[in-house]
């Protein structure tokens, strides 16, 4: 599967890769910035998320709170109908850039795939704390499902908690 690129910029394929399926690839690449501009922060789409510091601090005024041993969830319902936020805070006493950029990542990655089954109109703060630091994404996952359960997220239609997709473990023949 080799690719030889002449002087014109014409490509040509060797063996029996056809030339348009190399041209395909290339325009499909995953490194394209045009593929994601405007989805960076996990691909939370951004009127899914709170980004000012003022929306922040009117959620955590509103009192309303939830907390589990790895993380704290504060709700507050908009004052405007409109699709429910989710705002993330790590702080620095949780580790290093590292850790709480890889603990932002797993709670964003948690709420993209529940964002579709909240209710609406809601501001949700999650913050992390410490133990988070140690947990897995299935541990992340899981608080996030406990959290949101408890403080009655949940659309109507949907269960009362969404089931977990855990991957399979290979048994020991």
């Amino acid at each position: 599967m080799y690719c030889n690129a002449a002087a014109d910029g014409a490509v040509s394929a060797s063996r029996s890769e056809p030339v348009a399926f190399l041209l395909e690839r290339a325009a499909a690449s995953p490194w394209d910035p045009q593929r994601w501009h405007g989805q960076i922060g996990s691909l939370v789409r951004r009127e899914h998320r709170l980004r000012r510091e003022s929306d922040f601090e009117r959620v955590r005024a509103n009192r309303r709170s939830w907390a589990h041993p790895f993380l704290v969830c504060y709700v507050r319902p908009q004052d405007e109908p409109g699709v429910t936020r989710v705002g993330v805070v790590v702080g620095r006493r949780v580790g290093n850039a590292v850790v709480r950029n890889r603990i932002k990542r797993r709670i964003r990655e948690s709420v993209r795939g529940l964002h579709g089954q909240l209710l609406p109109a809601l501001d949700v703060v999650l913050i992390a704390r410490s133990p988070a630091a140690e947990a897995g994404l299935h541990d992340i996952d899981s608080a996030i499902r406990s959290l949101f359960g408890r403080a009655r997220l949940w659309r109507p239609g949907e269960a009362s908690e969404p089931p977990v997709s855990a991957p399979e473990r290979p048994t020991m023949a």
